[in-house]
């Protein structure tokens, strides 16, 4: 099974909103919602069986739906934002206690993400690595991605990742589908 989830709680209306990161006139809920759903697509019509998030969902229910075997990949999908406008570039975190094909599948997202858009790599980083040190989202089986698209508030980052969303909406799911298929 592969698991696409849409990092913080898109719906407005719903008593968890959470919109995360916001800049250059973009909310990150929204645009991971917006890439979620491109990813899905192509993973639906690739005849893969995939669980999204509801945009609604907060942290606790996106955890309830990833009851994780070795057989499953989990995608969250993130923005990264930084008082310093100048920051750059496309990530991907895993689990402190990673496996080869956790770091590996996480090499080809960033990488395949960079080469198509121009952006820079941040590379591939532990969980330990990141802001708060430790996500909820890192289980203990299957393959666990977190990735940070680029900088939501660097307008560069912006305009390179919008004007190749599609393709890095088909670098996500053929990432995906690889990691699925290696389990």
């Amino acid at each position: 099974m592969i698991y696409v989830f849409a990092g913080h709680v898109a719906d407005k209306n719903d008593k968890d909103y959470d919109p995360g990161a916001s800049g250059n006139g973009f909310r990150e809920a929204e645009l991971a919602v917006i890439l979620r759903n491109k990813v899905t697509n192509i993973l639906k019509a690739a005849d893969r069986k995939v669980t999204n998030d509801n945009d609604g969902d907060s942290l606790k229910q996106v955890l309830a739906k990833t009851n994780s075997n070795d057989s499953d990949v989990i995608l969250d999908i993130h923005w990264n934002a930084s008082a310093n406008l100048e920051a750059t570039g496309t990530e991907c975190f895993i689990p402190d206690r990673h496996t080869a094909l956790e770091y590996e599948f996480a090499k080809q997202l960033v990488t395949g993400i960079c080469s198509l858009t121009g952006l820079r790599s941040r590379g591939v980083k532990t969980e330990t690595q990141s802001a708060r040190k430790r996500l909820a989202i890192m289980r203990p089986s299957g393959i666990n991605l977190l990735l940070e698209v680029c900088f939501i508030t660097n307008k560069s980052d912006m305009e390179k990742y919008l004007n190749n969303i599609d393709f890095v909406a088909k670098v996500i799911a053929q990432t995906l589908i690889s990691a699925e298929d290696s389990l």
